[in-house]
């Protein structure tokens, strides 16, 4: 569920694999990520709906903080090389 390079990678089989993808990004934060990155590289569609309310104590509470390197030393990283997933 954290892995967004995963997710990122395996949207690319699943395109290649079909007629393309038109993503919704309804999950985790890190899928949404992944979903956006994939997007803007293949240039896929992408909906995202904005709620119009919120549930008071969505942001309550804290949890350990995550991050997602998006561009290192000038490469976008889901542009450098790395395992294939099938």
């Amino acid at each position: 569920m954290w892995d967004t390079e995963y997710v990122f990678n395996r949207l690319q089989v699943w395109e290649d694999n079909s007629e393309g993808l038109t993503l919704a990004p309804f999950g985790p934060k890190p899928h949404t990520l992944a979903m956006a990155l994939f997007a803007i590289h293949r240039d896929a569609g992408m909906y995202y709906t904005q709620p119009k309310s919120y549930n008071p104590n969505y942001s309550s509470g804290f949890g350990r903080t995550w991050a997602y390197v998006v561009k290192w030393d000038g490469v976008c990283c889901y542009e450098r090389p790395c395992a294939t997933f099938y």
